[in-house]
């Protein structure tokens, strides 16, 4: 039995990927966190408490591993001095990493391939000790991790991983609405896409990466790429509802002072967060979650959890006041 060290592993990806190994059985795992969130989940588990941006990452080094499965990595000063501190002791390293260690800027073609240039990291972004400059980051962990000759290693890339548990309920915003509102707003009719994660697929490929006889050290790993209009049509199919989608292109966008990404959730002008999927899809032999596969289990979850409550607004998106507001203009422009 493989011996299976997730640094993380109780909030959102980490909690699916917990759930799934439990279920599968095959492995003797072993979790490094902090045990400040859901701390009550998977007593059974095996638990190294400590904080990975401290010395504490010491106390890891004081076994071996088959393998570890890193979802949280943030910092590139501490990853390099943890994997130091590991030489020897692990026999793969697998990282969850982000889409967004791309260059977005348009250096790359879309959808990227794995082949695709990330984004640069100066001296002082990497020694920040915040989540500025987060995709800079990431990709210098990347670049960190790819640089270490002596380790067997993967390097997933997510698009948005989407998904029970997710606690930024931005894609809520859009099953909120459709289910609680007659009327809508939605940009540029939902067209531009974005690369999602569907959260089980994704910790369906952490786990496969444990054993998989991989050609290659970077995957990307989304599931799909679709723009909004896939999700709320999606919604309205299995729900019933029909609200009326009101559109705003672009220019009402910026006249409005929206901010994109944000005001309404994870809209993008242009296609800029895409990305290939086939490597993974070649070398792991994954069946992929649809869309609709994705709405359905999204449905049950929003049910139960948040009862169709408004989203909380901590992440910039609209109100319901103010986007009744701008429906009103739009609809007497």
């Amino acid at each position: 039995m493989k011996k299976v060290l997730v640094i993380g592993g109780t909030q959102f990806v980490g909690r699916r990927l917990m759930e799934q190994l439990i279920r599968n059985g095959k492995y003797d795992i072993t979790m490094f966190n902090r045990g400040r969130s859901n701390p009550e989940l998977f007593p059974e588990i095996k638990r190294i408490k400590g904080d990975r941006l401290t010395d504490d990452m010491g106390l890891i080094a004081k076994q071996e591993w088959d393998c570890i499965l890193d979802i949280c990595c943030y910092y590139p000063l501490p990853f390099r001095k943890q994997l130091e501190e590991i030489k020897g002791k692990v026999g793969r390293y697998v990282l969850v990493s982000t889409g967004s260690s791309y260059a977005l800027d348009g250096s790359n073609e879309v959808p990227i391939s794995e082949d695709g240039i990330t984004v640069e990291c100066s001296p002082e972004q990497a020694a920040e000790e915040s989540l500025q400059s987060y995709n800079e980051k990431k990709a210098e962990c990347d670049r960190i991790l790819l640089s270490q000759n002596w380790l067997d290693k993967i390097i997933l890339r997510p698009g948005l991983i989407v998904g029970p548990y997710d606690y930024t309920n931005r894609l809520y915003h859009w099953f909120h609405r459709v289910l609680t509102q007659d009327a809508m707003l939605i940009p540029e009719e939902g067209r531009n896409l974005v690369s999602y994660s569907d959260v089980d697929d994704f910790a369906a490929m952490l786990i496969r990466s444990i054993d998989s006889d991989h050609k290659h050290e970077v995957y990307n790993g989304n599931s799909y790429n679709v723009g909004l209009s896939a999700f709320v049509e999606e919604v309205m199919k299995q729900s019933g509802r029909k609200p009326q989608l009101v559109n705003i292109d672009k220019a009402g966008f910026d006249r409005e002072e929206l901010n994109e990404w944000t005001s309404l959730p994870l809209w993008l002008s242009e296609d800029v967060l895409v990305m290939d999927n086939q490597r993974i899809k070649e070398d792991f032999g994954l069946k992929l979650s649809s869309v609709a596969e994705t709405t359905a289990r999204l449905l049950d979850f929003y049910q139960v959890k948040l009862a169709w409550q408004e989203a909380d607004p901590k992440n910039g998106a609209i109100s319901l006041e103010r986007e009744r507001d701008i429906m009103d203009r739009l609809r007497k422009s």
